[in-house]
């Protein structure tokens, strides 16, 4: 009766307090009951055979998975290979990344099985699954429940493939975000990928050799730095270019100024002859280079459209040639055949972008990336190829991803989410196999994108007195034009970072279908032909004392070195979707995803960075929504501070529903006495 007049009254002076009261109790109490439910993390020893953990639930909803189906549900939703045993015990089993189905008759756990804190039963949660009605037997110790389970201590936040310049900015950046939870699985044996130093103790990107400075780098991989952007930043900062040039230009880049020409002519008697051009000679020649890159057809490579210029305004067969030797210079600029190379896409040829070296005495790229590695260290394995990721268990939970180890061991691990940054050498090879297959547009990316290839010589000489070249700052490029088509690119490009080394050191390059054929010959017989070119330039060079060859191309890591702009394809849309994430499960990061900072350090650090601030997002919000609505959340190990204060927040939002709820219905009782 009581009850009736407080709800008339309530109703009738004060409805719309009295309305909201009631609608704010609904809501808290609707989350409360959806909200999940947390099992114990702590349980007592596997002895302990009499314990039963405590459910918010009834407890026989959780029980062993006894059949050999429900044991392949499990295990397929686990992420396991199942493996039928005879142990005397009946039922699922568990042991670190396999799971065992036995007929066995037994119901507890027998001193022959496998020893008991290595095998776990797994549970499953659906009473239809329970085959009689005596109550089953169950361990305390289970990490894995089929169905439903908590955050699971071995599932990492995020599984990063590829140990390069795009994994290290996405674990930097997810370790800033407070995500400590982190494996990173690289192929090869260094971490850097593409940044590649090999030292002059034979070390490859050891952090400590930057800023040694008796060290004295090879980077036969990336050599400089662009500036004015995030990753320069974060390598100012913390430390990481020191020794490096940072306030001139000289950075040997190549530009105009920074050049030698030798032209190369055959004489009646056919000999050859090689002269220095003269740079009246060199700018003349150059103004119909540039006239060729305004030379516009669209649809055209770089190979039709130089054959129909030629054809068209060249006659002297030395233009020519120094046109070919100009071609061919973008094939190593952009790491693509000219046949492929798109026309319209202009080359650079004096570099407008402002760079840094980084292969100085005492530095080097590589080196430098296995510096900034440090803070990730511990979390990186080398020697680990991955060759599956699979996000189609059913759950959104976690994915699996399954490498081969160092000792050629088959591995899985589980994560909440997944970075791939290998090369798109290494996704055309297709030796990562993912499950489901990838979106049809994004493969249609990888099979149709241009990924190029280009590969260095690096020689070395331990006497000052084998220069016999230029030697100053202000000459650090050699460019041979050779009188034969055929020979335009053939190791006829060399750079000379002498100065920056403090010793006697060139390099020589080659690309496209010349770094193809290195595939058939030996070191010697490729420095045979380097040294042919070399004489013609400078008759009194010594053969080197120390060879470093790059072979990008047979390296199963990498499979060629940065993509390009492909005739026939839309780069900014391949690149764009071969970045896409799947479900906010797997994302995709690289050179190849960075669109106009394409085959750059730079690019693959960004779209790294992007992609790690979106997987943080993604892990802290199924954090909040894990620890919403209890009066204990749990968190993650490396949650922040910050975020533990925002789950916090958020797991009090139906307590402060209730007592709010329950203020103003006490002022709508008051009110009506």
């Amino acid at each position: 009766m009581y009850l009736d007049l407080i709800i008339k009254h309530a109703m009738k002076y004060y409805p719309i307090s009295f309305i909201i009261a009631i609608a704010i109790l609904f809501v808290g109490q609707t989350n409360a009951e959806d909200s999940p439910t947390y099992y114990p993390t702590e349980y007592p020893t596997y002895a302990d055979t009499t314990y039963m953990p405590t459910y918010e639930e009834d407890a026989t909803d959780v029980v062993f998975c006894l059949t050999k189906q429900d044991c392949t549900t499990a295990a397929n939703e686990l992420g396991l290979p199942l493996t039928v045993g005879n142990f005397p015990t009946k039922g699922c089993f568990k042991k670190k990344e396999m799971a065992f189905y036995s007929k066995g008759t037994e119901d507890k756990m027998s001193t022959v099985d496998l020893p008991g804190d290595q095998l776990q039963r797994v549970y499953c949660n659906n009473k239809s699954l329970i085959q009689n009605d005596e109550p089953q037997v169950r361990e305390p110790t289970i990490t894995w429940v089929h169905g439903t389970s908590p955050i699971d201590d071995d599932v990492y936040g995020a599984v990063i493939i590829g140990a390069g310049w795009a994994g290290i900015s996405a674990a930097l950046t997810l370790l800033d975000k407070g995500i400590s939870s982190i494996l990173v699985l690289e192929a090869s044996d260094h971490v850097g990928g593409r940044s590649k130093s090999v030292n002059s103790d034979g070390s490859i990107n050891v952090a400590d050799m930057a800023g040694t400075s008796s060290n004295v780098p090879h980077d036969i991989g990336s050599e400089w730095l662009y500036r004015g952007n995030v990753m320069e930043q974060y390598l100012k900062q913390n430390g990481l270019l020191e020794g490096v040039d940072l306030y001139t230009d000289e950075d040997g880049e190549g530009g105009a100024d920074e050049t030698n020409y030798y032209m190369q002519s055959v004489n009646a008697k056919g000999r050859t002859n090689t002269q220095l051009m003269r740079e009246g000679i060199v700018s003349q020649r150059r103004v119909f280079w540039d006239d060729f890159l305004d030379y516009k057809k669209d649809g055209q490579s770089y190979y039709d459209a130089a054959e129909e210029y030629k054809s068209e305004y060249l006659t002297n067969n030395k233009d020519i040639q120094f046109m070919n030797m100009m071609a061919t210079m973008s094939e190593i600029y952009y790491h693509g055949e000219l046949k492929e190379l798109v026309k319209w896409y202009k080359a650079k040829y004096d570099s407008s972008d402002s760079t840094h070296y980084m292969s100085y005495k005492g530095v080097g790229y590589g080196n430098v990336a296995a510096k900034a590695a440090n803070p990730i260290r511990s979390k990186i394995k080398l020697n680990s190829k991955v060759v599956e990721v699979n996000s189609s268990l059913g759950s959104k939970q976690y994915q699996t991803v399954k490498y081969v180890d160092e000792n050629g061991d088959m591995k899985l691990v589980k994560a909440k989410t997944v970075l791939v940054t290998v090369s798109l050498g290494v996704l055309k090879a297709g030796t990562i196999n993912f499950i489901p297959k990838l979106p049809s547009r994004k493969q249609d990316s990888i099979d149709n994108m241009g990924f190029g290839l280009a590969n260095k010589c690096a020689m070395e000489w331990e006497n000052e007195d084998a220069i016999v070249w230029p030697n100053d700052v202000s000459k650090t490029w050699f460019h041979l034009v050779t009188p034969q088509t055929e020979t335009s690119g053939k190791w006829t490009h060399f750079s000379n970072p002498s100065s920056f080394k403090g010793k006697p050191v060139l390099t020589a390059w080659n690309s496209a279908s010349d770094s193809k054929e290195m595939k058939s010959q030996t070191d010697e017989e490729i420095l045979d032909d380097i040294m042919q070119n070399l004489r013609a330039m400078f008759p009194t060079i010594t053969r080197p004392d120390k060879v470093i060859i790059s072979r990008w191309g047979e390296d199963e890591n990498v499979r060629g070195t940065y993509s390009f702009h492909k005739l026939g394809r839309d780069f900014d849309d391949d690149s764009y979707y071969l970045g896409q994430t799947i479900g906010k499960q797997v994302w995709f990061a690289g050179e190849a995803t960075a669109s106009n900072m394409y085959a750059t350090t730079v690019g693959a650090w960004e779209t790294g960075e992007k992609a790690a601030k979106e997987m943080a997002r993604e892990i802290l919000d199924r954090r909040v929504l894990r620890a919403s609505n209890t009066s204990q959340p749990r968190y993650d190990a490396g949650t922040s501070r910050e975020d533990s204060a925002a789950l916090l927040t958020s797991s009090s939002y139906v307590s402060s529903c209730h007592l709010l709820s329950y203020v103003l219905v006490a002022g709508v009782v008051i009110g009506c006495f």
